[in-house]
């Protein structure tokens, strides 16, 4: 086993010559634009969190910004980036912040971890990231190189696993250069010991790497194999004389809450039935091809059918609702897969 020294010196080494240092959130970097960039960054790609924290920086500059903002105005600034909960965890810890800590981040775990949307990973990388503390990291990057390093052959969603990660990241923390050694540690993980094709030729650690001397480097790390569930929905577009599109905004909790989207249901028969109470024949629809979009937990199937309609119609369900162009879809908090269906009917 490499040595907690030996690890960190030759990691930063590796990160000085190639790690990255001209990621927006790190110019200039703050506990605040941290804070934003790590929740944006949970479960989502470097490449596309970047435009998305550059306009929401641009709408929300600091903390109080956020937290006097509107929620609506937050989910508009999120909308296509996914995972909506985390933007209303956001706004929600914002708000907290400004009442009980004077609008500071606090440079403390167990605070950190009493905000909305904060878990134990989250809060190491703030305190590292945003205040150079010395605090243990364990995403995706640095569960697989330890995996790896360690030749762990145990799927990495068991309890034992957990524990046995969070211990190995607690024994390689530096006392210095925290910032810049979270950093490379996410950036390592990014650049070469990735999921697939990892460039084990290129690695300052293979000498030390069990599973590259033992040969196991495609096994590892061991993940649960298992399918998402698939989960059907049918929406209905209608269409006024003038081309707008029927939305309503969802209910506030369950998927998408607070967005705008269409109005959808089960199955295709319920679609239907409701079409004839609004007296829209069933046979009139223009069925669209099914889609996907893909969640953490499952696989959504989505089907859209367009009515034309020749008269104006009253609101289907007892929540807010408006008539959209389809060129003007960036005035509401759309879902991703909602703005795509929009542009095609532009």
């Amino acid at each position: 086993m490499i040595s907690p020294k030996a690890f960190q010196s030759t990691l930063l080494a590796w990160y000085d010559r190639f790690g990255r240092k001209d990621l927006p959130w790190q110019r200039p970097r703050t506990p605040y634009r941290v804070w934003v960039s790590e929740i944006m960054l949970q479960q989502t790609q470097v490449r596309t969190v970047i435009p998305y924290f550059q306009k929401f920086m641009e709408a929300f500059p600091t903390l109080q910004a956020l937290a006097e903002a509107r929620l609506d105005l937050v989910l508009e600034h999120w909308a296509g980036l996914g995972y909506y909960a985390r933007a209303r965890n956001l706004h929600r810890a914002a708000k907290i912040l400004m009442a009980e800590y004077g609008g500071e981040i606090p440079a403390d775990l167990e605070a950190l971890l009493r905000l909305p949307g904060i878990g134990r990973s989250t809060a190491g990388a703030i305190l590292s990231l945003g205040f150079d503390q010395p605090a243990p990291i364990l995403d995706g990057n640095v569960k697989r190189l330890w995996s790896r390093l360690h030749g762990l052959k145990e799927r990495l969603d068991t309890a034992s696993a957990e524990r046995r990660l969070w211990a190995l990241s607690v024994h390689y923390l530096p006392r210095e250069r925290n910032a810049d050694y979270t950093q490379a540690l996410m950036d390592f993980g990014a650049k070469i010991c990735t999921r697939t094709h990892p460039r084990c030729l290129e690695c300052v650690l293979q000498d030390a790497c069990l599973a590259h001397r033992s040969g196991w480097v495609a096994e590892l790390p061991v993940a649960r194999a298992r399918q998402k569930p698939v989960k059907f929905s049918y929406w209905l577009l209608l269409r006024d004389e003038d081309g707008r599109i029927y939305l309503e905004q969802r209910p506030p909790v369950g998927i998408w809450a607070g967005l705008w989207a269409p109005p959808q249901w089960d199955s295709r028969e319920a679609l239907e039935a409701q079409c004839q109470n609004l007296s829209i024949r069933p046979e009139t629809l223009t069925w669209l091809p099914a889609r996907e979009h893909g969640f953490s937990h499952y696989l959504l199937c989505y089907t859209p059918a367009l009515a034309q309609l020749v008269k104006p119609l009253p609101m289907l369900h007892d929540r807010p609702a408006c008539w959209l162009k389809p060129k003007t879809s960036s005035q509401l908090a759309l879902p991703a897969p909602v703005k795509r269906l929009l542009a095609e009917l532009a």
